[in-house]
């Protein structure tokens, strides 16, 4: 009797962590758009540092601010058009970059998506979009949630753990 009971409460565990992992996996199915979206972005960006690092080698400089709106013009649009910005010094920069600015001349790309900064650093090429622009950057661990839901499911069915009968004793005579 008490195996039994152990029996439905493991299965009833296991079919718990198989729906929770099939909820989550909705997260991962909704996440395409903002991926893609993503990835729009990151091209937008891509195209307005090359046009400042052409006026760079061009000029020995990057663009003042003034400048920044005629180097960016004619650019194309993918997704929205943001308020780009740039930053030489760490004293214009409004965001704080880890590791920080280095001793030798840069610049920081940026623009302020809603929440949050997104910027592109000339001295090492890091692009914060790079890593949002990728499913398993942007979702991680969390792509194995379907699996981990069709595991714990398909375990709930495992014979074992089926409710065994009670088979009547025998009477000794």
């Amino acid at each position: 009797m008490a195996g039994n009971f152990l029996r439905i409460l493991i299965r009833c565990l296991l079919l718990a962590l198989g729906i929770i992992f099939l909820g989550l996996s909705g997260v991962v199915l909704l996440s395409g758009e903002q991926i893609h979206k993503n990835q729009l972005e990151l091209a937008d960006m891509n195209d307005r540092v090359g046009a400042v690092e052409k006026f760079e080698i061009k000029n020995n400089r990057p663009p003042t601010k003034e400048e920044l709106p005629n180097v960016l013009a004619g650019l194309p649009v993918r997704y929205f058009a943001n308020g780009y910005e740039l930053a030489a010094t760490p004293e214009d920069c409004p965001i704080t970059i880890p590791g920080g600015w280095p001793k030798t001349p840069g610049w920081v790309l940026y623009f302020w998506r809603g929440e949050w900064y997104e910027y592109y650093t000339s001295w090492n090429k890091h692009y914060t979009l790079a890593e949002d622009a990728t499913w398993w950057g942007f979702c991680g661990p969390m792509l194995f949630c379907p699996v981990a839901a069709a595991l714990f499911v398909g375990l709930s069915f495992l014979p074992v753990l089926k409710r065994r009968k009670v088979r009547p004793t025998q009477a000794v005579q």
